[in-house]
């Protein structure tokens, strides 16, 4: 019946769901609203009521004995899918919902067991919304001895998230986070077949500083660097040139909204609104086109990244010219299993192996460096920031995936002064994990 007047409602399709959510019976509603389902045995069951346009409801757990018949009453509140806590007062909120309805939703949206969960994550300071963000929904199943089940959905380009299939009746925490920093948790239940836009907010920003954009200027069919384009920020009135590895830097940008534009003979000039966020050092990989047509909007990325201290010196040393740099895109390309197998990838080094590459042992030297004893001659390691010496074990026990940034110096001649020292004639290898500071967590 209905929730309104009490009238009953004629031709509604419900289902017999079992306690695993599997179909296994139906039948429809009469000209009194009555109904009447067979179940094929004894069990646990559901009832899903389906009135196409209108939330559908679904039944607590029934418990149905051999030979029982069990009478149900279901009142329905007449309210359309989508209705629930959707806020359209903006076009942004209007923008929202109708992605939320998207074909993305209909291939994983159940109605009588799901709820549609939508929103923005954005900057406290700003209110700007952050483009590659991600959202955490955790909830339970069971009781407390249960491990907790857990769905993350990412942000696109307006900072905005979609999860389709969020647990209806289950109280849902909706934690928001990004480059390490996390936002304040929210707590939310929806009910079945409706939805709800949940805003998030993360302290990334402080607006009363600068920030600093550390980025490259990539060909888009090569993925090489393009050396001498010429990088404008219009408000933040600054410019600046890659060099020969397609790295531009700019300090001390005013936080906010800009737009960057990027020119380079040969190519076609692009332009992108990025927001630069103050006291935060930001990653921006461009990638540009010789084709003159016109293009779609330029992608930029920018993984904001609160850097320490002690790190950025990175970005003049990557200016500098000297040694071996790979950042992370480098190290994404090459997929290397271990750090030892980055030195692979350095002219003039001379990689040894014995046994197994995990547990065996490591030799690596470069051509040309020596010691004064003319011993064997490892490079000395640093890792974030931690002086750990010439032991070689070290490129067995850094993996792959967790590299950031590896400076390689082959000599003295090559090593800059704060990794200098009487024991850096064998070369300097200075390791940036991307976890932050690798003891410690």
């Amino acid at each position: 019946m209905s929730a309104d007047d009490g009238a009953p409602l004629v031709d509604v399709l419900l289902v017999l769901l079992d306690a695993g959510g599997a179909p296994v019976a139906e039948a429809r509603s009469d000209d009194g609203g009555r109904f009447r389902i067979d179940a094929p045995e004894a069990g646990q069951y559901m009832v899903l009521l389906d009135q196409e346009g209108f939330a559908n409801q679904l039944s607590d757990l029934l418990t149905l004995a051999d030979g029982a018949t069990l009478r149900l009453d279901l009142t329905v509140e007449v309210q359309r899918v989508g209705q629930t806590g959707v806020g359209l007062d903006t076009l942004e909120g209007v923008a929202l919902l109708q992605a939320a309805v998207a074909d993305a939703c209909r291939d994983q949206f159940v109605p009588g067991l799901h709820g549609i969960l939508f929103g923005a994550i954005r900057d406290e300071a700003t209110g700007s919304g952050i483009p590659g963000a991600s959202a955490s929904l955790r909830w339970r199943e069971g009781g407390m001895g249960v491990a907790p089940s857990e769905v993350r959905a990412g942000t696109d380009e307006a900072g905005a998230y979609l999860v389709c299939d969020a647990p209806a009746a289950r109280r849902i925490a909706v934690q928001p986070s990004v480059s390490g920093v996390e936002g304040e948790s929210e707590t939310v239940t929806l009910r079945a077949g409706t939805m709800m836009q949940v805003d998030l907010w993360i302290p990334l920003s402080d607006p009363s500083q600068g920030g600093n954009i550390f980025g490259r200027v990539l060909d888009t069919r090569s993925g090489n660097p393009l050396t001498g384009a010429r990088v404008v920020l219009r408000e933040g009135d600054r410019d600046a040139v890659t060099n020969e590895r397609g790295v531009f830097i700019m300090r001390d940008v005013p936080s906010g909204p800009d737009v960057v534009t990027i020119e380079m003979i040969g190519y076609a000039e692009q332009e992108q609104v990025i927001q630069v966020l103050g006291g935060r050092a930001q990653e921006v990989e461009i990638r540009m086109s010789t084709r003159p047509i016109e293009l779609p909007p330029m992608l930029v990325e920018v993984q904001p990244r609160s850097w320490f201290s002690d790190r950025a010196g990175l970005e003049d040393r990557a200016l500098s010219g000297n040694g071996v740099i790979f950042m992370r895109d480098d190290i994404d390309d090459l997929q290397p299993r271990l750090l030892g197998d980055m030195m692979r990838h350095v002219p003039g080094a001379q990689v040894r192996t014995r046994g197994n590459i995990y547990s065996g042992s490591w030799s690596v030297q470069f051509r040309g460096a020596s010691n004064m004893t003319n011993d064997v001659c490892n490079p000395v390691i640093w890792l974030d920031g931690i002086k750990l010496g010439n032991d070689p074990i070290m490129f067995s026990q850094v993996t792959g995936p967790e590299l950031d940034a590896v400076e390689v110096y082959r000599g003295a001649a090559e090593v800059p002064g704060e990794f200098s020292g009487g024991d850096a004639r064998c070369g300097v290898v200075v390791v940036w994990t991307r976890r932050g500071r690798f003891f410690g967590g």
